[in-house]
């Protein structure tokens, strides 16, 4: 009786290399993917930051007891306030005022009021707050991916308030 033929695995010389080439594929596309989620997280982030504080700046609108105006430095403060408690603007050993001013340089803000007619009470007070997020993401484009195309240039947050 013969011996039962075994087989034996492909000629190891040729596949030489083949898991570290497939490992660096694959760690490609992870990192590329977690690249991506690090980027969306951080532009949801700002959008939350600055609606949040877009939100802030109509209720302290709201607050003033004038009902002929509007304070309009008083609830560009409330905007910046709040904007300084979320991790938008750099925070590398900064002081609470530096971040302040980093926020009134870098951030636009609209307060506009709507009324009837001259003299009359105001029925609304619209906030709204631009965060230039292309200028201050957490990392850098990468040039391959075409993430200018994606990424918007700013971030808007828009709160309205009757009166």
């Amino acid at each position: 009786m013969a011996a039962p033929h075994r087989l034996r695995p492909a000629a190891p010389r040729h596949q030489r290399g083949v898991a570290a080439i497939e490992f660096a594929l694959v760690l490609l596309l992870l990192l590329t993917m977690v690249y991506g989620m690090v980027m969306l997280g951080s532009l949801l982030y700002a959008q939350q930051a600055v609606s949040r504080a877009a939100g802030d700046g109509a209720r302290a609108a709201l607050a003033q007891a004038n009902p002929l105006a509007v304070n309009a430095t008083q609830v560009r403060d409330t905007v910046v306030r709040s904007l300084s408690t979320s991790e938008l603007p750099p925070l590398g050993g900064q002081t609470i005022d530096a971040r302040l001013g980093w926020l009134q340089a870098n951030v636009s803000i609209e307060v506009t009021t709507q009324a009837p007619g001259a003299g009359a009470a105001i029925t609304s007070a619209q906030v709204v707050v631009r965060f230039p997020f292309a200028q201050h993401q957490p990392l850098p484009l990468l040039p391959l991916l075409g993430a200018a195309g994606w990424m918007p240039q700013n971030v808007t947050g828009r709160a309205v308030v009757a009166m």
